[in-house]
């Protein structure tokens, strides 16, 4: 129709001064028109569940998209960072046995990037000299979230929903951190999906009636972290604070009268571990306005 070649015509001209793709769509999500290419507009459909799985299946299909040979979906995060830097600086790291497949923005302004494997290498250090190339040429802060590895279009929906769960574990509890798979999300992942109707009981019922105590104490919280990071060995713990081994045992005990959790034993250490990321996490909700 020619309203729909104006239309699209008119899209090319912004797409050409703002450097961004676009679309124009109805209020019931039908698109009217726009400069996505159909493999940006498939993997978007995936992002925003706008499709059925099925849906997803047959349109791989008749795109010519074979996923057997594996894949990962990165989601790209980092202010004003255009989508073909990104695509430029992938093809430039990326090694033999991976590349830069193609990417699409999602609604949220997240890069989706799908990469092709043929060989499932190393995937995560590739990624992170991606995320450090990035911000050396964009000088802006990159982070880069991690699906766990997936064989079929059907997979696509719940790549994306991992990357971006990664991306989201990043921002909780680690904000330097630069790059996180998935599968690397560990006791994090309970923490995200823990019901927030019961994340106070849960606090109250580990670290007793004033949480804040430990948690909010920096120095004897950060000498529980590095007993869980480095596996309860306390020898370690000590050499890696430069403080006596009395003097860590001393805070542990403190920690123990203020909580009645005592680190040293697994179950109390994993207790606890859970509950400071709760902690985190309500407290980086409550930061943003949750």
């Amino acid at each position: 129709m020619r309203e729909d070649a104006e239309l699209e015509r008119l899209l090319r001209q912004l797409q050409r001064k703002t450097g961004q793709n676009l679309l124009i769509q109805t209020e019931d999500g039908q698109v009217l028109a726009s400069t996505f290419s159909a493999k940006e507009s498939f993997l978007r459909d995936a992002a925003e569940e706008s499709v059925s799985i099925q849906e997803l299946a047959e349109r791989a299909k008749a795109l010519s998209l074979d996923f057997t040979s594996g894949r990962y979906l990165l989601a790209v995060r980092a202010k004003d960072l255009a989508k073909g830097l990104i695509e430029e600086a992938a093809a430039a790291i990326l090694e033999d046995d991976m590349e830069a497949e193609f990417c699409t923005r999602s609604a949220c302004g997240d890069v989706l990037l799908i990469l092709a494997v043929s060989s499932d290498p190393a995937a995560e250090e590739s990624v992170r000299l991606l995320q450090s190339a990035l911000e050396t040429e964009a000088m802006t802060r990159v982070r880069i979230g991690i699906s766990s590895r997936f064989t079929a279009a059907e997979h696509l929906r719940r790549a994306v929903r991992e990357a971006e769960t990664a991306l989201l574990a990043i921002h909780t509890f680690s904000p330097i951190c630069g790059t996180l798979a998935y599968r690397s999300l560990g006791i994090s992942l309970a923490a995200l999906q823990f019901p927030e109707e019961g994340a106070a009981a849960y606090l109250y019922s580990v670290l007793g009636d004033t949480p804040e105590a430990v948690l909010e104490d920096e120095e004897l919280f950060r000498t529980a972290q590095a007993l869980l990071e480095n596996g309860l060995n306390s020898a370690e713990t000590a050499r890696q604070l430069y403080i006596h081994r009395n003097t860590l045992l001393y805070r542990l005990d403190k920690i123990q009268r203020l909580c009645g959790r005592d680190l040293r034993r697994f179950e109390d250490a994993a207790a606890f571990q859970l509950a400071a990321m709760i902690w985190k996490k309500r407290k980086a909700e409550n930061y943003n306005g949750k």
